[in-house]
């Protein structure tokens, strides 16, 4: 159980089909740079994405062309970290939304680490949140199909009004 409603840690989301969320997490923007841009970025041996998590929420308006950058040219899922409050409040504004989707997720014992760590922790087990955007939600441990415990972050309520200014998010592949 939580000892706080800001307590939960760090937790890595790894999949979701969230669209609502795709302006703010992982905030890839590698569509930003020119295919040569990338191109040269990977031979180097670095990842070619290019991400600024937040953007959404802390952009007050769009700023329209030339500033909004092309799709992401990535292929695959790009998992990303936030804090436990962060994810509480992400699911809490895709309820508002009333859109279905699913999103899985994994805690991550400790406070810190590299981003190999962040990247790589099996250590927690991984929660599927399903919702159909109608208030039917369904949450389980992904390894076991188990339902989760109502203690589980998806199954808690909104985080308080001041966890809306909290949290430091970083996208990871």
């Amino acid at each position: 159980a939580l000892r706080s409603a800001f307590s939960g840690g760090l937790v890595r989301v790894e999949h979701s089909n969230l669209t609502l969320l795709d302006d703010m997490y992982p905030g890839d923007l590698s569509g930003a740079f020119s295919a040569r841009a990338r191109q040269r970025i990977a031979s180097s041996g670095h990842h070619p994405g290019f991400f600024v998590p937040m953007s959404g929420r802390t952009a007050l308006t769009d700023p329209g062309p030339p500033f909004v950058p092309q799709l992401s040219p990535l292929e695959g899922t790009v998992s990303y970290t936030l804090r436990a409050l962060e994810l509480r409040r992400i699911l809490a504004d895709a309820r508002a939304a009333a859109v279905p989707f699913t999103l899985t997720y994994r805690p991550l014992f400790g406070a810190e680490g590299d981003e190999a760590w962040r990247k790589h922790d099996r250590s927690g087990r991984a929660v599927t949140v399903t919702e159909d955007g109608g208030g039917v939600q369904e949450c389980a441990y992904a390894a076991t199909g188990k339902v989760c415990d109502a203690d589980e972050l998806a199954c808690l309520p909104e985080p308080p009004m001041v966890g809306s200014w909290l949290g430091v998010e970083a996208a990871y592949e």
